[in-house]
C-alpha cells in the first residue's frame, strides 16, 4: 500500500473520528449567518411602474367644438382696404388702408382639441416641475437624510430627471410613464398630483392666453377707429368720404366678434367646468414589474452557503489539528 493511500484512508477515518466536531463548527456558522442576516437591513422590493397618458375622450372633445368652427370660419384679412369714392367717369378713386376687428393671425389662439390639449400635458409633464413638487410633498426622499439642503436639491431633481416618458408606436397619442418606485401607494398618490397640477395650470395658461388675445384684437380695434376719425377730419370737405367712413366706424364699434368669441369660449371646458382636463394618468391600470436585486440573498440560500462553508471549516480544523497532533506524536517518540 503506497503512502499516499495510507494518508488518504487516514484523512477519512480523521473525519470520522471528529464528525461531531466538524458538525458543531457547521453548526456555529449557520447560526452566526443566519444572525447577521436577520439583523441586516432588508432592502426593499423596487417596482418599474407603468402607467398609460390618456388624451381626452371624443365627447370631451365635442364641447369645444362651437369655439374651433367660429375661429376656422373667421376670415384673417390682416389690412383691409375700403373703396370710398371715384368722380365721375375720370380714373380718380380713394382708397384707405386700417386694421379691421375681425380675428387677426395668432399663432397663440388656435383649436382646442385633442390633439393640442394632449401636446400641452405631455410638455407640462416633461418640465420636471411638478414632479419635483410631488417627491419633496409626499416625502419620497426625505431631507433628513441629506447633510444639507443643496445635497437634498439635487436628489430630488435627479430622481424627477428619472421619470421616463415614451411612446412604444410611432403614435404620438399613446404615450407611457415610467418610473421606479418601492411603494405603489404613493406613486399613485404622485401621479394623481402631478396629473391634477398640470391640468390646473393647463386651464389657467389657456384662459390668460385667451383673455391676452382678447385684450391685444380690442386694442388693435380702437387704433382702427382712430384711423378713421383721423381720415374724417381730414375729408371734411367731401361729404361722400365722411358718409362712407362713418358707416365703416359705426360697423366697426357695433361689431360683436369680439363679444361672440368670448361667448364660445366661456362655453367650453375651460371656463364652465370644474373638471377641465387636457389628458389623463390611467393610474388605476397602472402596471408592476418587480426589479430583480442582484445583491440580495434570501435566508434559504444563506443556510446553504454557510453549510458548505462550515463543513469546508470542520474538515479544515481537523486536518490542521490531525497534523498537529501527529508531529506532536513523533517529536515525543523522538
Amino acid at each position: 500500500m503506497s503512502k499516499n493511500e495510507i494518508d488518504l484512508s487516514e484523512f477519512f477515518n480523521s473525519i470520522w473520528i471528529s464528525k461531531s466536531k466538524i458538525i458543531l463548527i457547521t453548526f456555529v456558522t449557520v447560526i452566526i449567518s443566519v444572525l447577521s442576516k436577520l439583523n441586516e437591513k432588508i432592502p426593499q422590493t423596487v417596482f418599474i411602474a407603468k402607467t398609460e397618458i390618456v388624451p381626452i375622450s371624443t365627447f370631451d372633445d365635442y364641447e369645444y367644438s362651437s369655439f374651433n368652427t367660429f375661429i376656422m370660419n373667421q376670415e384673417s384679412p390682416g389690412m383691409n382696404s375700403y373703396y370710398l369714392k371715384e368722380l365721375g367717369n375720370k380714373d380718380v378713386s380713394l382708397t384707405i388702408n386700417f386694421q379691421d376687428n375681425s380675428i387677426p393671425k395668432n399663432k397663440y389662439l388656435r383649436q382646442i382639441d385633442t390633439k393640442y390639449l394632449f401636446e400641452l400635458f405631455i410638455e407640462k409633464i416633461n418640465q420636471n416641475e411638478l414632479f419635483i413638487k410631488g417627491i419633496k410633498k409626499f416625502n419620497i426622499i426625505k431631507q433628513e437624510d441629506f447633510q444639507n439642503a443643496k445635497d437634498f436639491e439635487a436628489a430630488v431633481v435627479k430622481l424627477a430627471s428619472s421619470v421616463k416618458i415614451y411612446s412604444e408606436s410611432d403614435s404620438e397619442n399613446t404615450q407611457y410613464i415610467e418610473f421606479e418606485t418601492t411603494n405603489k401607494k404613493t406613486w399613485e398618490e404622485l401621479l394623481y398630483f402631478v396629473e391634477s397640477s398640470a391640468n390646473y395650470e393647463i386651464k389657467e395658461y389657456l384662459k390668460n392666453n385667451f383673455r391676452s388675445f382678447i385684450s391685444s384684437i380690442e386694442r388693435l380695434n380702437r387704433y382702427s377707429i382712430e384711423d378713421i376719425e383721423l381720415q374724417i377730419s381730414n375729408n371734411l370737405e367731401d361729404e361722400v368720404i365722411v358718409s362712407k367712413l362713418n358707416k365703416i366706424k359705426k360697423s366697426k364699434e357695433e361689431s360683436r366678434v369680439i363679444e361672440r368669441l368670448e361667448y364660445l369660449f366661456n362655453s367650453t371646458p375651460i371656463i364652465k367646468s370644474d373638471n377641465f382636463s387636457a389628458s389623463k394618468f390611467n393610474v388605476q391600470l397602472t402596471k408592476y414589474k418587480k426589479k430583480k436585486n442582484g445583491n440580495y440573498y434570501s435566508i434559504k440560500k444563506v443556510v446553504i452557503f454557510s453549510i458548505i462553508l462550515g463543513i469546508l471549516l470542520g474538515i479544515t480544523y481537523v486536518m490542521v489539528a490531525t497534523k498537529l497532533i501527529s508531529r506532536k506524536n513523533r517529536d515525543i517518540i523522538n
